[in-house]
């Protein structure tokens, strides 16, 4: 697992020729792990990672999944617990910056947290929820900062603390 985040981490910061110890122009990289399972599959087109992205666990399970257009990754990035749960589903721009959903789930498949991200910056409305369901707590964003309301809930759904921000400081706080 630690070999194919390693990978991940190479592939998407642009080392992919380090890793691969060679510049590859076009076609696919396949890796293997070391009981001959696939561990990543890449395609390069002008020397740069072009199409679609895959990592798996040593299991045969997917981990990771992306596209790339010219060495960035562009539209969904998925990540999955090795059970084969979601784990993470995030959206990148042609700019490479987050710009859309994004959604992380609990390892039982319920949903972490959801919200929004505009040119790379937290926007709107965040949600994160316990790993039974319940709403944890809600916050609002503008331009990357927490602007308004950050309300936390205890797991029965009764109201813990309020605080009030403004421009990303903090304002008032109210315990319950």
């Amino acid at each position: 697992m630690r070999a194919a985040a390693a990978l991940m981490s190479v592939l998407l910061l642009g080392g992919a020729n380090s890793a691969c110890e060679r510049k590859i122009e076009n076609g696919l990289v396949r890796t293997y792990h070391s009981n001959g399972k696939v561990l990543s599959e890449i395609t390069y087109r002008g020397g740069k990672k072009h199409g679609s992205f895959m990592i798996w666990y040593d299991n045969g399970l997917l981990h990771r999944s992306a596209h790339f257009e010219n060495d960035s990754i562009v539209g969904s990035a998925i990540t999955y617990y090795e059970n084969g749960v979601k784990k993470s589903k995030h959206q990148w721009s042609k700019k490479h910056t987050l710009n859309g959903i994004s959604m992380n789930w609990h390892e039982n498949g319920m949903i972490a947290d959801s919200g929004r991200y505009k040119n790379g910056k937290f926007d709107g409305e965040w949600k994160s929820f316990y790993e039974t369901g319940e709403l944890k707590d809600q916050r609002f964003y503008e331009g990357g900062q927490i602007n308004g309301k950050y309300i936390y809930f205890r797991i029965n759904g009764d109201t813990l603390k309020v605080e009030l921000y403004r421009n990303g400081n903090l304002i008032d706080s109210k315990d319950f």
